[in-house]
């Protein structure tokens, strides 16, 4: 694939079940919004977006980052009084995108730029996705395809539902990931999850 590529990070989650903010959450050093843009970076990415809630006050920080690593950021704030959530956060970042964008959420640092240039491969001009071993689609990484806005817009499913209609239409293909990998795209939602 040629071309920039641009990265998304979604960050602006209310972090209820982990008890405080996940994308300020410091993990080996840094906060793990900082984890999601040196994943960006390490893959390729030359452009990323931000998605987060302003009360985060990651803008600062994440724009001194970017000038120091020579990445270009645009910053998505989350509309006050916003209860779209997640959903709705990959649309108006997909949108900003206006192309093929790899998608992380800031909750995975242990996602590695191995498994995201498996995606890059595979990806074509069309979605791409991790399958688990239980036969699941992993949203996490994603690359997301412009084509694929017009499916996000379905009201009432929930993204995993939505990216088996994808994949099931042929608007988006699945990789298989490596068992010995699969902890990689774990979610972090509680304490306990946090890796040491």
């Amino acid at each position: 694939m040629s071309g920039v590529r641009t990265g998304l990070v979604l960050a602006g989650g209310r972090s209820v079940r982990m008890g405080r903010d996940k994308a300020l959450l410091p993990w080996q050093g840094a906060p793990l919004w900082q984890w999601q843009a040196r994943l960006l970076r390490d893959a390729g990415v030359k452009r990323w977006l931000l998605s987060c809630r302003h009360e985060q006050q990651i803008d600062a920080p994440a724009a001194e980052w970017s000038a120091r690593n020579g990445m270009d950021l645009e910053v998505i704030h989350d509309p006050a009084g916003s209860t779209g959530g997640m959903l709705e956060a990959l649309r108006r970042g997909l949108r900003a995108a206006g192309g093929q964008t790899l998608v992380v959420s800031v909750d995975m640092p242990r996602v590695t730029a191995g498994l995201v240039s498996l995606l890059w491969e595979k990806a074509g001009e069309g979605g791409c996705f991790f399958s688990t071993a239980e036969g699941g689609v992993e949203p996490f990484p994603g690359l997301y395809a412009p084509a694929m806005l017009e499916w996000l817009a379905v009201e009432g499913k929930s993204l995993k539902a939505i990216l088996a209609t994808c994949l099931a239409a042929g608007a988006a293909t699945a990789v298989p990931v490596p068992v010995e990998v699969e902890d990689f795209l774990a979610n972090w939602n509680r304490p306990g999850d946090v890796a040491g």
